[in-house]
């Protein structure tokens, strides 16, 4: 549920740097046409969590940033787990997804520490799915077919109400970066969201394209 990274300056080539992660794979990085975020002139540590299982997740509906869903008992049992996780990381700040079920994981998880510390910045909701939303997963190839089955297969490339989510959510990454994270002056930062975007924000330090989507993730 909780991945850290410490960005710092110099060096570009590589944006980012894993300190832990809650799984590892192997990555090739190759080139993309996004920018990846210019790296800051002061090293920041960011540690990302996903929120825990929500009420859609349960049910197994397609959520996006729809923002119905709250969280169940055993999402507020993992919310707790991540509070105990994290007990002794020291943070300034903690950005967080507007939606409900990021915000309460949030909440839980920031546990005793001082201070009025949650910042709600809107580009951290979770990938936008337009009609998909809200369809059981199973009815979502139903009605969808081919596209449904590029969402699953070939997600940098699927199109839907004409959108391209994947893409979109690479770009909204790259701006999180640049117009949040890297533009505070804390320098250890929790940040709350979701599997999708987490992996956007991650994916686009390490100068890794859309077409990486899936490579990284986060369970609840």
């Amino acid at each position: 549920m909780r991945t850290s990274s410490s960005f710092g300056a110099p060096s570009r080539s590589a944006a980012s740097r894993f300190v832990r992660a809650s799984s590892r794979r192997s990555i090739v990085a190759r080139s993309f046409d996004a920018k990846a975020p210019a790296p800051p002139s002061t090293r920041r540590a960011f540690t990302f969590v996903r929120h825990g299982q929500s009420t859609w997740n349960e049910e197994g509906r397609i959520q996006g940033s729809s923002n119905f869903s709250v969280l169940t008992a055993k999402g507020q049992a993992q919310a707790n787990l991540t509070k105990d996780v994290i007990a002794l990381d020291k943070f300034d700040v903690c950005l967080r997804s507007p939606l409900a079920r990021a915000r309460e994981t949030a909440e839980i998880a920031w546990g005793t520490r001082s201070g009025t510390a949650f910042v709600d910045v809107d580009d951290l909701r979770e990938i936008d799915l337009y009609a998909f939303e809200g369809l059981l997963k199973e009815d979502g190839m139903e009605r969808y077919g081919q596209s449904y089955a590029n969402w699953k297969k070939n997600p940098s490339e699927f199109e839907i109400d004409g959108h391209y989510p994947v893409r979109e959510l690479w770009d909204r990454a790259t701006r999180v970066w640049n117009e949040a994270l890297l533009a505070r002056r804390e320098t250890k930062i929790l940040v709350v969201a979701h599997n999708a975007v987490n992996q956007a924000l991650i994916g686009s330090a390490l100068g890794l394209g859309p077409e990486y989507f899936r490579r990284i993730v986060q369970s609840n």
